[in-house]
């Protein structure tokens, strides 16, 4: 038997620091990996380092679960791109942070280059 559950938005606010916590870990733990990948991974490679941070923008209540809206900081050297070349990475880090919360979906709603 499952319990809904209705939280407040402070609550749901109050979720930020601790998903954006664990996307910095993540993200950390991705660039470390890369570090060992070869020649056949040179264009996912080349999209992990252009990624300066990721930053949580919100956290909106769905029925389904949480919208978690991210922004994507790239690096100076890194090129603004469509969001579309970012997807698998987007993925692998909703698929990390489901870990914690279950009912996740993360949005990539902008990108922006490091100033």
């Amino acid at each position: 038997m499952s319990k809904n559950y209705i939280l407040s938005e402070k609550q749901i606010q109050s979720m930020i620091p601790f998903i954006q916590n664990r996307i910095d870990f993540i993200l950390d733990g991705i660039k470390t990996e890369s570090e060992d990948w070869g020649l056949g991974e040179m264009e996912s490679i080349r999209i992990i380092e252009s990624i300066d941070s990721i930053i949580v923008k919100d956290v909106i209540a769905q029925s389904w679960g949480f919208a978690v809206n991210v922004v994507f900081i790239l690096s100076e050297y890194g090129e603004i791109g469509s969001p579309s070349e970012y997807q698998d990475l987007r993925a692998e880090i909703q698929w990390k942070v489901k870990e914690w919360i279950p009912n996740v979906k993360i949005f990539i709603v902008d990108m922006r280059k490091l100033k």
